[in-house]
């Protein structure tokens, strides 16, 4: 099986058409057992012992309906088009987690779920920890299920054994990492504490983006290719810090969320450099954040023609290439490819030009 998206994507062009479709069900049916053992028996919010979680999803449903209205979505596959994967998303599946139950669903979010409560000024701290909370949730979830997928590939796979149990130890620790910002914002989500996240952007647009956005990621390295985080020390006591960012398009809108934990440090100068950009190019630095870091965007069908796909599918594939191990040192593999001077090469889908509204 592919270590990655990119592999499995390479591998699947040497195929006939029946060789394909036996390796594709191959692969789903491992993922199939590997959701399917990962399941967890209490919700992650109130603990409460549960036999079926909710449906959750991470971008709100008032984001991802404006985008979709005929209720699908494109995917990060859209982009990479593995043969294995479906290019786009009904609204019931995308970026969904399942470690709620359906009563914390419906009552711990109803904040920041309100397209009401997104005014000009700024962003309450409440609604800020509830945007945090999703994240952790679905990189809690993710890593849930990627801990049995490795378990489950060292098992079958024993060759692999070496890389497979690098992958798990990467789990592991990204796991620990995440319950810790998980409980902040458990905790923060509870009350309107001003000390919680550093608010670093935040822009409502009055225009209607194509793209629906909401994840944490890990920003390496900033503007002129200096580290951020260090996403390669595997030191225990080593933390990594997450940057929270939210594409939220409304009716007539679009809100644009950017903050980090407040009192971090590591993220400064990445915020005098993006705070030094005119409005337009830091809308260009987040729309280039998004496809490089994170597999958790949709886009509306409606622009799929209107913009180059080439250029962000070369984007959208380099995170995938870090799970391959290359034999270039960390610095030069960060510094090159994450620097983030590269923002206005690819197509910028927060700028008006691409307005669905």
């Amino acid at each position: 099986m592919a270590v990655n998206l990119r592999d499995q994507i390479e591998y699947y062009h040497y195929l006939t058409r029946e060789q394909e479709i036996e390796a594709t069900k191959r692969s789903n049916s491992i993922l199939y057992e590997a959701r399917r053992n990962a399941k967890i028996d209490k919700c992650l919010i109130c603990g409460r012992a549960m036999n079926s979680f909710c449906n959750s999803h991470t971008v709100p449903q008032f984001s991802l309906r404006k985008i979709s209205p005929d209720g699908i979505v494109l995917n990060f596959n859209s982009l990479l088009e593995s043969p294995a994967m479906r290019k786009d998303s009904g609204l019931n599946q995308a970026g969904v987690f399942h470690v709620i139950c359906h009563d914390c669903d419906n009552k711990v979010f109803q904040e920041y779920e309100n397209p009401n409560n997104y005014k000009e000024e700024s962003l309450s701290t409440k609604m800020m920890a509830e945007i945090a909370l999703k994240n952790y949730l679905k990189l809690i979830d993710k890593k849930l299920f990627e801990r049995v997928l490795n378990q489950l590939l060292i098992q079958r796979f024993p060759h692999h054994q070496s890389a497979m149990q690098h992958r798990l130890d990467v789990v592991e620790f990204d796991y620990n990492n995440y319950k810790v910002g998980f409980e902040k914002a458990k905790r923060l989500s509870k009350k309107d504490d001003n000390d919680g996240y550093y608010l670093i952007y935040y822009k409502l647009l009055n225009y209607t983006a194509p793209m629906a956005f909401q994840a944490a990621i890990t920003l390496a390295v900033d503007f002129e290719g200096e580290i951020v985080n260090a996403i390669y020390n595997m030191n225990s006591n080593y933390k990594m810090k997450e940057l929270h960012l939210a594409v939220l398009p409304m009716n007539g809108k679009t809100a644009i969320v950017m903050f980090i934990d407040n009192g971090e440090k590591r993220y400064k100068s990445f915020i005098r450099q993006f705070n030094q950009l005119s409005e337009c190019d830091k809308l260009g630095a987040i729309n280039y954040l998004i496809f490089l870091y994170s597999e958790d965007y949709f886009f509306s069908k409606t622009i799929k023609d209107k913009i180059d796909t080439d250029c962000l599918r070369r984007i959208a594939g380099i995170m995938p290439q870090y799970y391959t191990f290359e034999t270039k040192e960390p610095r030069e593999l960060l510094s090159g490819d994450f620097r983030l001077d590269k923002w206005n090469s690819i197509p910028n889908l927060l700028d008006r030009t691409y307005a669905i509204e």
